[in-house]
């Protein structure tokens, strides 16, 4: 089991020795996607499913949300940093410098994850697991 104690411990470590954060953040403009993303195909109403793959109603969102979701595109840069910063192995882009994506069903549902690590053995795991960042 990764040891999250000790991970919180060897970041606060890192950030207080000073790991310097230099990177660019460069958000793309946001459009509407052509595809069902994965992350709604576990909705309670397969109604509201169809309805967003099928574009039937206009996604809005309140600038505070906007203002979220910019917030959590910045802070994946700032994860990944603190992770490898304490010897984290950190896959968070493809050879296209996109993140990791998959598709099925010809394109019509997609998903993407915010990168795959492998943990130093100190932090008690062995294995690359899935890394999907929330702010």
């Amino acid at each position: 089991m990764l040891n999250i104690p000790l991970i919180h411990e060897a970041i606060d470590e890192f950030v207080l020795k000073g790991g310097a954060e230099e990177y660019l953040v460069s958000i793309p403009e946001q459009k509407p996607r052509g595809y069902l993303g994965m992350s709604g195909l576990g909705g309670d109403c397969q109604r509201a499913v169809w309805s967003d793959f099928r574009k039937v109603a206009k996604k809005s969102f309140p600038s505070r949300m906007l203002r979220l979701f910019r917030t959590g595109d910045i802070y994946e840069f700032r994860f990944v940093h603190m992770l490898r910063g304490i010897g984290f192995e950190v896959f968070d882009k493809d050879s296209k410098g996109k993140q990791f994506k998959a598709v099925d069903f010809g394109g019509h549902v997609s998903g993407s994850m915010d990168g795959v690590a492998k943990a130093p053995a100190k932090f008690g795991y062995d294995k690359p697991f899935l890394l999907e960042f929330k702010t």
